[in-house]
């Protein structure tokens, strides 16, 4: 799941780096990459937790 959230991350960047994007769409990705952000960082901690 971790790599999951990797690649919806780094989709979102490359859509932003694209020029043209509207501002509205910008926002909503930019919106969705931080919810992703956070959830990758919930599952490393559960996963380091099961690790120790």
């Amino acid at each position: 799941m971790i790599e999951h959230h990797r690649g919806a991350i780094e989709m979102s960047n490359v859509l932003l780096k694209q020029p043209g994007v509207p501002s509205d769409t910008a926002n909503a990705v930019r919106k969705l990459r931080n919810e992703q952000a956070k959830e990758m960082k919930v599952l490393e901690r559960a996963r380091e937790g099961m690790e120790s």
